[in-house]
């Protein structure tokens, strides 16, 4: 079973060229099974406050005032088995316990964090989509994306920061890249992102 979340911009799905908060689930790969937002049968949606796949505000601007999305939070109810996804402190929804044929019935065996594009190699060359602001992770602060404070829930429920020796890794970091930085306020940390297409990524 595979869960993520994701802050697109996506104008084939959407028409348009708004950020959005979504997920999409696959007990199988895509085989037979995989949706996102509310097209997800099985996923149930509690909230009032917050729709899946709805417009997020206000953003980040390059070089000037930036925004947070609050804390997100993935974890496991150990008396109904259902796996529940929270932002801030608003319950969005969860994927029930029947869903969980193969893996995720007692724990989740990785987690992860980062950007991902899809690349079809359109025209024999890398797509230009943009991840993050479009700029490399080295520009820190102010112009480039980033994760910060991450944490994992325990056994005992309890908020775990990961250990500063997390694996980073960028697939292609001609294309986009990653930074890994940590501070006493931010605890494991990184940036990340990336124009795509460019001289140097093909």
């Amino acid at each position: 079973m595979r869960i993520c979340f994701y802050l697109q911009v996506e104008p084939d799905a959407y028409k348009d060229y708004n950020t959005r908060f979504f997920i999409y689930w696959t007990n199988d790969n895509y085989k037979t099974s995989g949706c996102r937002d509310l097209h997800c049968p099985g996923f149930v949606h509690v909230s009032r406050d917050m729709l899946l796949g709805g417009t997020i505000s206000p953003l980040s601007k390059y070089g000037g005032q930036q925004f947070e999305m609050q804390p997100v939070a993935v974890w496991k109810d150990n008396v109904t088995g259902n796996w529940w996804l929270r932002v801030g402190s608003t319950n969005i929804g969860y994927w029930p316990a029947r869903l969980f044929k193969n893996g995720l019935q007692n724990k989740a065996s990785i987690a992860q964090w980062g950007g991902e594009i899809t690349n079809m190699f359109a025209k024999g060359r890398h797509t230009s989509t943009q991840m993050g602001s479009g700029h490399f992770s080295t520009e820190g602060g102010g112009n480039a994306a980033y994760v910060r404070s991450l944490q994992y829930v325990d056994s005992t429920y309890s908020f775990v920061s990961v250990p500063k020796n997390f694996r980073f890794a960028a697939s292609n970091p001609t294309c986009y890249s990653i930074t890994p930085y940590s501070t006493t306020y931010s605890g494991t940390s990184f940036f990340f992102g990336g124009p795509g297409y460019n001289p140097q990524c093909h």
